[in-house]
């Protein structure tokens, strides 16, 4: 199998391609929130960035739009909001353009938090290969 360049781990990004083949994936408004708001909902992403990040969450709008263009004026005051609430327990918040996104129905922001240390980082990269010697 031929595994795509991502920033999941390589264990991460065969569950993920097994979960899409399977048509198991689930829609982000259906995932559990961590924190719900009254326009936005904080998810954790079921298939995390985790070779550069110890923590991935989502932030996304309760109304299911395509892009930010399509929010609303009071989603966006919200999300400035929440985006303020937030900054001390995530290290960046992104997003990917149109062209990168693998869900590209539901507009969402990625909020992610680095490892503390490399040693952290390559205890995850070496369980990541240690699984793979299992299967």
């Amino acid at each position: 199998m031929n595994i795509p360049m991502s920033l999941r781990t390589e264990a991460g990004e065969l569950e993920y391609a097994k979960a899409r083949a399977n048509n198991q994936l689930i829609p982000l408004a259906d995932e559990p929130a961590i924190i719900q708001y009254k326009h936005w909902r904080l998810i954790t992403n079921r298939f995390p960035y985790t070779t550069i990040f110890k923590l991935h969450d989502m932030l996304i709008p309760c109304r299911v739009v395509a892009t930010r263009a399509q929010l609303n004026a009071e989603e966006l005051v919200e999300l400035h909001s929440i985006l303020q609430e937030l900054e001390n327990q995530y290290s960046l918040v992104f997003e990917n353009f149109s062209a990168q996104r693998s869900i590209k129905g539901h507009y969402h922001l990625h909020l992610a938090r680095y490892w503390s240390s490399r040693s952290e980082m390559i205890m995850v990269s070496s369980q990541d290969l240690k699984q793979k010697e299992v299967a």
